[in-house]
């Protein structure tokens, strides 16, 4: 994985509510193997009734590197020997029966190399695009796993653009606890209108076409609030163009929250705004925006049309059309009967179907067909 505890991007914030729910779930038991940056965390410790193990691992961003909005962990790095070590310590402390890598990752390199060494069988679980900037390394890692997993259905083709893999892909969608079961419901208030966005301040976010976008509103609705959740390298080039735009005194930037105010954010919105402009394989901000019957005005781009239902649970746009995304977040601010319906709409399907339950007995079927296989 990329990070964990108390790290909490989107795959943290799914790994460890799936874990939660296969430890309480199924006869099996599983546990947590991922990188520390600054000592941020003990060597292993128990977290949410799941053991979580640590290894050293440089910063994401002083390793990465970016093409077309992917990232390249080479596995020649020069501090691969000392994690390779780490890992095939911890791994052999375990001793899995199978190893479930999440995302493509430097210590996920690592990882999958200590268990072809010791003969365990990998599932790949990826979770955004893979097309365009795979090292070979990672690329073996797709092509050699018992089983890949994708989030979308366009990031199973994308695996299959990248590598010509199509036999033993497959599709589970993710899932999460029912976010009001976390917050104390209230409806927004119709006289202070509010639009947030969540995720790290990056340019693949989208947020500075949100914010041209949005700044058009101004005039129409002078008490709108837009709210900004995350930190990341692009927090003062967003607050300059706020500046530039005229409209800073309507944009606040929370900066990282813990997650049950982020929800608390969410549930006081009018609509969530997702304007990414780089491939997603899946949005959990999208799927928490359902739970809490939020309307969500989504990017076309990558699984987002796939969790995001265009004129059913949301709008869905081209976040580079310039007005596009200001069209979409006017509709909802000038008819809340619309935002109430799509984000109703949102709601009952993210119960339907993306739940952690049923994503971890899906999970859980793949774990136990292989284990079988294994045996």
């Amino acid at each position: 994985m990329p990070a964990y505890f108390p790290t909490r991007g989107g795959i943290e914030v799914l790994v460890e509510n799936l874990t939660k729910e296969l430890n309480e779930t199924t006869s099996l038991t599983h546990a947590v193997l991922a990188p520390r940056v600054d000592g941020e965390r003990s060597d292993d410790f128990t977290h949410r009734g799941t053991k979580v193990f640590s290894v050293d691992a440089p910063h994401p961003n002083k390793i990465r590197k970016h093409h077309e909005g992917l990232e390249q962990l080479p596995h020649e790095h020069a501090e691969f020997a000392r994690i390779l070590l780490k890992s095939r310590q911890h791994i052999q402390r375990v001793k899995p029966k199978l190893i479930h890598l999440h995302g493509l990752s430097l210590v996920g390199n690592a990882v999958s190399a200590v268990a072809q060494s010791l003969n365990i069988p990998v599932i790949m679980h990826i979770h955004g695009s893979v097309g365009g900037a795979l090292s070979p390394r990672m690329k073996e890692q797709l092509l050699d796993s018992v089983r890949v997993i994708t989030v979308s259905q366009f990031v199973k083709e994308s695996v299959a653009a990248e590598v010509g893999r199509t036999q033993g892909v497959q599709v589970i969608r993710n899932g999460l606890p029912d976010s009001w079961g976390l917050i104390t419901r209230t409806q927004p208030n119709p006289f202070h209108q509010r639009i947030t966005l969540v995720g790290r301040l990056e340019v693949a976010k989208g947020f500075d076409y949100a914010l041209r976008d949005i700044a058009s509103l101004a005039t129409d609705f002078p008490d709108l609030t837009v709210s900004i959740v995350g930190l990341g390298e692009e927090q003062k080039s967003l607050a300059a163009l706020a500046s530039q735009l005229g409209i800073e005194s309507s944009v606040i930037f929370h900066g990282r929250q813990e997650h049950v105010n982020t929800l608390e954010l969410l549930n006081k919105s009018t609509c969530v705004v997702v304007p990414s402009v780089a491939y997603e394989g899946f949005s959990l901000v999208a799927l928490e925006s359902a739970q809490l019957e939020k309307p969500v005005v989504a990017s076309n781009i990558g699984g987002l049309p796939e969790t995001v239902l265009d004129g059913v649970t949301g709008t869905v746009v081209n976040p580079l059309e310039k007005g596009e995304i200001a069209r979409a977040v006017r509709a909802y601010l000038l008819d809340p009967e619309l935002a109430q319906k799509h984000g109703k709409r949102a709601r009952t399907r993210a119960l339907a179907e993306f739940t952690v339950n049923r994503m971890a007995q899906e999970i859980h079927e793949v774990h136990s067909e292989i284990l079988d296989i294994a045996d």
